[in-house]
């Protein structure tokens, strides 16, 4: 384990950038990382990688619709909505470019929102991230369409939601709400992976991709195919760090992030 002494944890600001309420922090000067959490999350997801980065670097954590302390509002649940929210998150704080950063299924936002960003988008890293096809904590759910219904139908719901609530703290999610779990079942069963591989193979610079090897949701097969079809940059394999190398290995992801940012991408 190579983390900091201790995590940067400050409380998140809730501001209108453009049309939506956003729940955000915002830490260190240089070039700009925007950082997405994975389904369930918040920015706490990154208290441990934000004092490994922005030793050389900003890093922007912005919470998705639904989680955290960002209201759902009318931002729908599909990749397509959640990429141009944090688009038009960037766009409103009137940020230079800047490069994304995707912690698990984040990284599906990540690459949507680098494409509706355009050239504002420096590039993309994704960690521990989604792949290109169904991963196991995916198919451990089963039918998405049965638990997304059962959770939200009014008769339904009282048995479904606390084996929903619990199979997600059983994944690792913890401190999970109902409406963070239903959140969670409508944005994923919207995820379509034949649209997340065109997304990925045409990402703007160089794509910096880190995974381990004991990931117990992504396993490492789905993760070494996604990055094959992401453009070439820095890879990072771990033999040990589970889900959650932006803890784990907070140290090593944060210094590579940094010369990623600099000397990749040419930012700050």
């Amino acid at each position: 384990m190579a983390r900091p002494d201790r995590p940067s944890d400050p409380a998140p600001v809730r501001q209108l950038l453009g049309a939506h309420t956003a729940s955000f922090t915002d830490e260190g000067q240089g070039p700009c990382l925007i950082a997405l959490h994975g389904v369930p999350g918040s920015v706490r997801d990154f208290r441990w990688l934000a004092p490994a980065v922005t030793a050389g670097c900003r890093l922007i954590r912005l919470e998705l619709p639904g989680f955290g302390g960002a209201p759902s509002g009318d931002v729908g649940p599909s990749l397509t909505a959640l990429g141009g929210y944090v688009a038009d998150a960037v766009r409103a704080l009137e940020l230079p470019r800047v490069a994304l950063l995707g912690h698990s299924f984040g990284a599906l936002v990540a690459a949507s929102a680098a494409h509706q960003l355009g050239e504002q988008a420096a590039g993309v890293a994704l960690i521990n991230p989604v792949g290109l096809t169904p991963h196991v904590g995916l198919r451990r759910l089963g039918p998405l369409w049965a638990w997304r219904a059962g959770h939200h139908h009014p008769l339904c719901r009282v048995a479904v939601r606390p084996v929903a609530r619990r199979m997600f703290e059983q994944a690792g999610f913890r401190g999970v709400t109902h409406a963070q779990v239903g959140r969670s079942l409508d944005v994923v069963a919207r995820a379509r992976f034949e649209t997340h591989r065109s997304l990925v193979s045409t990402l703007p610079g160089r794509t910096f991709v880190a995974w381990a090897d004991d990931d117990p949701v992504v396993e490492a097969p789905i993760s070494l195919a996604l990055a094959q079809a992401c453009p070439a940059g820095p890879r990072l394999r771990f033999l040990h760090g589970g889900h959650r190398l932006n803890k784990v290995e907070a140290v090593a992801i944060g210094r590579a992030l940094r010369r990623w940012l600099r000397v990749d991408l040419g930012l700050g």
